[in-house]
């Protein structure tokens, strides 16, 4: 599969997408086991794409849950494949306004160790989070 990307020169990507931490069993308790599993399971997902079919570029969101534990996990990936890179889709400016504090700061840092982040529009619309999805798609 890998040989057919370079012969086309399409450069292989994977777009994270997940349920947010209050739609989950393990709610917002990172410490919780079932949360440690679900991020151990997207590392070794994540190494998987990597090595087995040559992903290069990540996509996230980076919404609470999934999207940020994708995002970050492929931050701490590129100390191993320094080719990685990660890219931050953010559907408005105002995508973290009504976070707390804490969930703001770990969104920013996020987004300031991202490799390109992609500003779909500046302000809030309701369909602003499904052109995210679709820009994800696209690639």
């Amino acid at each position: 599969m890998t040989l057919l990307f370079k012969e086309a020169n399409i450069r292989p990507a994977c777009c994270f997408a997940g349920p947010r931490p209050q739609s989950l069993p393990i709610g917002f308790d990172e410490e919780n086991a079932g949360c440690l599993r679900l991020k151990q399971v997207l590392k070794e997902q994540e190494v998987y794409l990597i090595e087995a079919l040559g992903v290069t570029h990540f996509i996230s969101g980076v919404d609470l849950g999934v999207g940020q534990f994708a995002a970050e996990i492929v931050l701490d990936l590129k100390r191993d494949y320094p080719k990685i890179t990660l890219e931050c889709v953010i559907p408005c400016e105002d995508q973290a306004a009504k976070w707390t504090i804490a969930q703001r700061d770990r969104y920013f840092s996020i987004v300031e160790r991202c490799d390109k982040e992609t500003l779909l529009q500046r302000h809030y619309s309701k369909d602003c989070i499904k052109k995210k999805g679709i820009h994800g798609q696209a690639k």
